[in-house]
Formats: C-alpha cells, sequence, structure tokens
C-alpha cells in the first residue's frame, strides 16, 4: 500500500511581488498527511537586509515597518523552519517530499526558493515536490468548460461562490485554512463527477465513465 501523502499547504505575505528584490513577512502552514492536519504554524520574519518593502504591498497586507523591524530576521527563521521540516521529511530520501499546496502556489514556492537560495541552504527539493495541488488551474478549466463562473478569480471572490469562510484575506493564516478547504471542496467535485453523480452544466461533454477508467488505470501502474 502507497504511503499516505504529504501535503504542506502554505500561504505567504510578501514585501513585493518580485521574489529577487523582496521578501516573505510572514508565513502560515498546514501540514496534512494522509489528509489528517497534523499541524499548523504561523511565522513572522524579518527580510534581508537590502531587500525591498513596496509601500502598495505592505497596504495590502497590513504590515508596517515598524512591526516588521520587530520580527525575527530570516536566516533565524530559516534554521527554525528547516528543523520543522525534518520533523517530517527525510531530505536525503528521495520519494519521501512535501507536495506543496496552495493558491496560485507558484508565486509562493518562488519566494520560498529564493529564501533558501539567498541563505545558502541547498536543500529546497529535498523537501518539497515539484509536482503542487493548486486549485487555480482547476477553476480556470472549470471556467473554460462553462461550469463555473465568477466576477474574477481572486481567493476572496472563489470562497464566497463555494461558502467557505475567509474572514481576513490577505492574512497568511486565514488564506491558507480556506484554501485547504477549497482544494478538498474540489478534490469531492471531481470525485463525484468520476462517480457519476455531477456532470458537467454546460461546455464540452466529458465522458466520465472513461475518465474514471483512465485515472484507475493510471493509479494501478503507479503502485
Amino acid at each position: 500500500m502507497p504511503a499516505p501523502k504529504k501535503t504542506f499547504y502554505f500561504d505567504l505575505e510578501t514585501s513585493g511581488l518580485d521574489p529577487l528584490i523582496h521578501g516573505i513577512l510572514q508565513l502560515a502552514c498546514i501540514v496534512d498527511i494522509g489528509g489528517v492536519v497534523i499541524e499548523k504554524r504561523v511565522w513572522k520574519m524579518r527580510p534581508a537586509k537590502g531587500l525591498k518593502a513596496d509601500p502598495q504591498a505592505l497596504a495590502v497586507n497590513g504590515f508596517t515597518m515598524e512591526q516588521i523591524r520587530s520580527f525575527m530576521p530570516e536566516e533565524e527563521f530559516l534554521t527554525e523552519f528547516v528543523e520543522f521540516l525534518d520533523t517530517y521529511v527525510n531530505k536525503y530520501v528521495k520519494t519521501d517530499k512535501f507536495y506543496p499546496a496552495g493558491y496560485n502556489i507558484q508565486f509562493d514556492v518562488g519566494f520560498l526558493k529564493a529564501l533558501f537560495i539567498r541563505n545558502g541552504h541547498k536543500y529546497y527539493g529535498g523537501y518539497f515536490n515539484y509536482r503542487f495541488l493548486d486549485p487555480l488551474p482547476w477553476l480556470i478549466m472549470e471556467e473554460w468548460n462553462g461550469d463555473f463562473q465568477a466576477a474574477d478569480l481572486k481567493l476572496g471572490t472563489v470562497c464566497e461562490i463555494y461558502d467557505i469562510p475567509l474572514v481576513d484575506a490577505h492574512d497568511a493564516e486565514t488564506d491558507i485554512e480556506a484554501t485547504r478547504t477549497l482544494v478538498l471542496t474540489l478534490m469531492r467535485k471531481y470525485k463525484s463527477r468520476l462517480d457519476g453523480d455531477e456532470k458537467p452544466s454546460a461546455g464540452m461533454v466529458i465522458d466520465w465513465k472513461k475518465a474514471k477508467e483512465f485515472s484507475e488505470k493510471a493509479r494501478k501502474s503507479n503502485e
């Protein structure tokens, strides 16, 4: 039997949009192993000297420069963070990795990779799979297929449509809680379609029976 999947749901608040010149201010994560929440953590950190803070980004996430100066240095965070990851993953075992998960997760992955590189840590790939879970591409496919409509694809808008609580958007902790709920909601929807309980409302007609057969063949070939 395959080992339970290790999923690292995480969301960041950053000092800007470019991981080469901006830094991470907040990281919130949920460790999910086999669909069970094992641990939740939140860190706040001060980006390395020389990195910039975009006033527009700070206006969105609500952090002030005074607050940021009181956060732990990012190098101190990374030491603590790596110890945390070592609890769950053996970075020397190729098959033992977290699946990164989040909303528009490539943005967050880019910043986390940059932090590892900037601080001379070469084992980002030892902890994290290059494959990831992200509900955004799924929603784009749903939209393209005529099964989903929204004014925009912001997390807050999508959560409102799916009736998922999101009290304080642009706070990493609340964002990642909502994102995990959204991922699980979409997975249940997909499984319902494979089981024939739900069909697309419009757009391209999909043969869900064949899709299920293909999925089962792919799963067996990977066992």
